[in-house]
């Protein structure tokens, strides 16, 4: 009798991981939709600020230039550059000597990097804008500025939940 219990355990286990592991390689499979962020901004835009077919299509094909020339890293990609980071400051945790100079390198580029992200995110912006009326103009000012509270409350949330701390928003 034990053994029979043994084997359907076994058999549930299995089972059990398999269905778990489907799942997660169909989740993960659709996770990124590469394209579909700029369509929905320009959906979301034609909703709230009643666009023209012309400045429809000018903003769209703006959006698509944008994502060209800045394209997003695979995951893959963004994975392989995480391993190599933790790599890095795994090196300067065992070496002898602490290297300040490589550490604030490392967080000069990251700043430059994000510096970067922020511009061309503005002149996406930028460009928009001035494909609008004076009508839209200050609706589209209220998108973005609502756009930009939502990501400050997610990214509120997400170091409050990294590092255990309450969140207290204003």
């Amino acid at each position: 009798m034990r053994l029979n219990k043994t084997v359907i355990s076994m058999i549930v286990l299995a089972g059990t991981l398999t269905v778990a592991s489907v799942y997660a390689g169909d989740r993960n499979s659709n996770h990124r939709h590469e394209g579909i962020q700029g369509e929905q901004m320009v959906k979301r835009m034609v909703k709230k600020l009643d666009l023209s077919q012309a400045q429809q299509d000018s903003i769209t094909v703006t959006v698509n230039e944008f994502q060209a020339s800045n394209p997003r890293p695979s995951k893959t990609e963004m994975k392989a550059k995480h391993v190599a980071m933790k790599q890095h400051f795994q090196t300067l945790m065992v070496s002898d000597q602490f290297d300040e100079a490589a550490v604030s390198q490392h967080f000069t580029e990251q700043a430059q990097q994000h510096k970067a992200r922020k511009i061309n995110m503005l002149k996406l912006q930028h460009a928009i804008y001035q494909q609008l009326t004076a009508e839209q103009q200050p609706k589209y000012l209220k998108m973005v500025a609502k756009k930009m509270r939502k990501m400050k409350g997610k990214m509120l949330k997400r170091n409050a939940h990294q590092h255990g701390d309450d969140v207290n928003q204003s």
